[in-house]
């Protein structure tokens, strides 16, 4: 029956993980933790108000627990501390890593809690858990050897070093549960812990909202790095505006960089803002639209362009570039089927955020070139 129940309890652990996966992704950590303390002081707040104000709802069950002493919820409190620092831990690892790395690396934390158990309360293994023991040891060294392969150093990794955390404060969790459960009923510690724990991780959001920037101002944030670290820096502004909702204001003159960053363009000349729109609205500053236009004859489609309609293409490759009027695109497909050219796509070439910046910058400007 053991059996049965272990298999059963690893398969909803297993759900759970999966759960806290699905539920991390593009949610910030502490209030996806928040909600989960919430929900499970919720499920528990019966038992507390029993015990608060004596209603004597669950008379005669397990569910009836005594107030408690001060010596005993300091206790209790101790425990909600060293969970909530293995779940914070546990949680931004996990936001980092992949599920097959996470999930066997919190894996190993009963092997820690075995561990502790023989150094502080002097217990001894049998021959079956040693063997467990360097099973979890041994699959730990394949997993970090396999997950050198998919790019991720267990060594500088924070994910892992996160991870890793969190399976060691559960680990003392564990122990530190074997130590006053002496002394403590259970009911007692599950219902008034995940009290405290929502109390906790609600000063924790409160202290951490109050804290954290609403403005983050940077000064040529990509310069000097090598390509990794620029897609890097890029990926991880992105992901601190979405999930922390921090406005950031970035000073750069590296405008292919700022295209892919940024939301909003800002360009200042001699001081003054003068443009402030996002790359869509940039792109539609100038009426004209930069089509390429996919035929077989290229050069001779150029001259067609050139003699009946008086515009100036740039021919290149098997493609006839040309800048015109939205509404003559439907003009130029007729002409050049009528002069037998054949069309195989078009596509409108949006202008690079440089283009637009010079040409904003320098518009009714006479360039000189020295």
């Amino acid at each position: 029956m053991w059996i049965i129940l272990a298999f059963i309890s690893a398969f909803l652990l297993g759900l759970y993980d999966v759960s806290k996966k699905q539920a991390l992704k593009g949610n910030a950590v502490l209030k996806v933790l928040l909600l989960n303390t919430i929900f499970s002081t919720i499920l528990f707040s019966p038992v507390v108000l029993n015990s608060l104000f004596d209603l004597g709802w669950f008379e005669g069950t397990r569910f009836a627990v005594p107030l408690g002493s001060a010596a005993e919820h300091g206790a209790v409190f101790i425990k909600a501390v060293l969970v909530l620092i293995s779940w914070i831990c546990g949680y931004f690892g996990l936001k980092e890593l992949p599920l097959t790395i996470a999930a066997p690396i919190h894996a190993t934390r009963p092997v820690m809690t075995l561990v502790g158990a023989m150094i502080i309360f002097g217990e001894r293994l049998n021959l079956t858990q040693w063997a467990g023991v360097l099973l979890a040891i041994a699959s730990l060294f394949m997993l970090s050897r396999s997950g050198k392969k998919e790019g991720i150093d267990f060594r500088h990794n924070r994910g892992v070093l996160l991870v890793g955390l969190a399976a060691i404060t559960g680990a003392c969790c564990g122990l530190y549960d074997r130590h006053i459960m002496h002394s403590l009923e259970p009911m007692f510690v599950q219902s008034w812990y995940t009290l405290y724990q929502a109390a906790l991780m609600s000063i924790t959001i409160i202290i951490l909202t109050f804290f954290t920037p609403k403005l983050l101002i940077l000064d040529e944030p990509t310069n000097g790095l090598d390509p990794n670290g620029i897609k890097e820096m890029r990926l991880f502004l992105r992901k601190l505006a979405k999930e922390q909702n921090i406005s950031i204001l970035i000073s750069s003159h590296n405008l292919s960089e700022m295209e892919m960053i940024c939301d909003k363009i800002g360009i200042i000349d001699n001081g003054m803002i003068i443009e402030n729109k996002t790359m869509e609205e940039l792109q539609s500053i100038n009426s004209k639209l930069k089509v390429a236009i996919k035929v077989d004859f290229p050069n001779y489609a150029g001259k067609i362009l050139i003699d009946e309609m008086k515009l100036t293409p740039l021919c290149v490759g098997n493609q006839v570039i040309v800048e015109i009027e939205n509404d003559d695109i439907p003009k130029i497909t007729s002409l050049l089927a009528t002069k037998g050219i054949s069309i195989y796509g078009i596509n409108t070439v949006y202008k690079k955020l440089e283009d637009i910046f010079l040409e904003i910058i320098n518009k009714g400007k006479d360039l000189k070139i020295i």
